[in-house]
């Protein structure tokens, strides 16, 4: 972080201020207190089900901020006084609930199957054969299962409702903090969902029909460094193109940008050893605005 910071700084020159966005697997109280050290500004997420005091507040104390449902707090964090603000979101509580159900309904579906077709075994080992279920399951905390009876076994698989309502609970909510309590709400939301375009840019390095950083067919130091180089300056000429193609208007993805690019192509037909003739297909309106925009006609056939 340190080494970060300097060149940070050494970079831009003029900066007095720099953020510094976690994500979850950076979240530590050494982290935190470095980069405090540093003076940096820190931004990151908590886990929901680590924090029971903020995933059960009721909704109607959430503030509607630019569209957002938002509950906004102070509290210790990593050691720190922290802005903490909780992000609930409609459709993703829908989305996570029903896949909870979905996955709970099969476990019970596989208990069940599991104790009819094994319902001559010991109580006692069934009891076992069951309980191994659950606990190879990520699944099974939201499951009690009971075998009554002696003679005549009978199986009891019911919700832990304990459990099960304090998952619902964590759905739907993204908590986020940072430790300049100064700092708004929406820049605060502005600044993590940044690390959403990095994140991409990390798949576009790692993707196969783009940059692809691997596989690399370098062995020694110095030539994996400058594979690694030649990568990076990949990745930011397609930025750099995207830029230029947002300034005209035009709003894409590097992926549709390459694939528009690349669907602009000159054809040669050979009517004779001495009559070739070469010309472009037909392009699309968005295709012969990016041949604008980027000059191509420079090297288009006369």
């Amino acid at each position: 972080m340190t080494d970060l910071v300097n060149r940070y700084l050494a970079l831009t020159q003029g900066t007095r201020e720099l953020t510094v966005v976690f994500d979850k697997g950076n979240n530590s109280k050494a982290n935190v207190e470095k980069a405090s050290e540093l003076k940096l500004r820190v931004v990151g997420s908590l886990v929901p089900s680590h924090h029971k005091d903020l995933t059960g507040v009721r909704l109607n104390r959430y503030a509607d901020i630019e569209g957002q449902r938002v509950y906004v707090t102070r509290k210790e964090v990593f050691g720190i006084q922290a802005k903490v603000a909780v992000l609930y979101n409609e459709a993703t509580y829908k989305r996570q609930s029903r896949r909870l159900k979905v996955k709970v309904e099969a476990l019970r579906e596989e208990i069940r199957a599991y104790f009819e077709s094994h319902k001559d075994k010991p109580k006692s080992e069934m009891k076992l054969a069951l309980r191994d279920i659950l606990q190879q399951s990520e699944y099974g905390r939201y499951l009690v299962v009971e075998v009554e009876g002696r003679r005549y076994k009978r199986l009891v698989c019911r919700i832990n409702l304990k459990t099960y309502r304090a998952k619902l609970r964590t759905f739907g909510k993204t908590i986020l903090f940072t430790n300049d309590l100064n700092m708004t709400t929406e820049e605060l939301i502005k600044l993590y969902r940044g690390k959403n375009e990095v994140e991409s840019q990390f798949r576009q390095l790692n993707d196969p029909d783009a940059i692809a950083f691997r596989p690399m067919y370098h062995w020694t130091d110095s030539k994996i460094k400058v594979y690694a180089l030649i990568c990076v300056l990949a990745l930011l000429v397609l930025q750099l193109m995207n830029y230029r193609v947002c300034s005209y208007g035009l709003r894409m993805s590097n992926s549709v940008l390459r694939a528009e690019l690349a669907d602009i192509v000159e054809v040669a037909m050979v009517y004779s050893l001495t009559r070739v003739v070469k010309q472009l297909t037909t392009m699309s309106t968005v295709q012969q605005t990016l041949f604008e925009i980027f000059e191509l006609q420079r090297y288009a056939p006369t």
